[in-house]
């Protein structure tokens, strides 16, 4: 019994890193405030596959929930080691397929983080966020890149 039970775990975690490396993972949703606002601060990873894809994915709803009549006021990007393809794209979209970063997400740097501000209707500008979200990644051809996104949320006065 011992024997199957270590052969079982082990199995467990020889597979288990195979599994998960490709994707979404979830790093923190930090929450704060000042006088008149609130912010929030929600990170991920992410890895692409090892011919370099990368699976659209939701964020996960329980966050994403918190945040519903929240504004994306901005999004960091950081590409990681091994580096994404130069011109590597993001988009995020709602539930209604709307790019929420209005086309902003495209041409990413390989090698240096970016600021991006959402585009709105033609102009720079907060996002109102009302449905859930997933996360899109191409242009992308290398074997395993990995980068890492935050999204800056406010509520409150703009």
């Amino acid at each position: 019994m011992k024997k199957i039970m270590i052969l079982a775990m082990g199995f467990v975690l020889l597979f288990s890193s195979f599994s998960f490396a490709v994707g979404l993972t979830f790093v923190s949703l930090t929450f704060s405030s000042s006088d008149k606002r609130q912010i929030a601060e929600l990170v991920y990873t992410w890895e692409a596959a090892a011919n370099g894809s990368f699976p659209t994915e939701p964020l996960a709803a329980g966050y994403i929930g918190q945040l519903k009549w929240y504004y994306l006021d901005m999004m960091l990007v950081d590409p990681l080691t091994p580096a994404p393809t130069a011109s590597y794209t993001i988009i995020i979209r709602d539930d209604y397929t709307i790019d929420i970063l209005g086309g902003k997400g495209a041409g990413l740097s390989a090698t240096d983080g970016e600021q991006i501000l959402p585009q709105v209707g033609g102009s720079e500008g907060d996002r109102l966020i009302t449905t859930g979200l997933q996360v899109e990644i191409s242009g992308n051809s290398v074997n395993a890149a990995s980068g890492k996104f935050v999204l800056i949320f406010i509520k409150g006065e703009q």
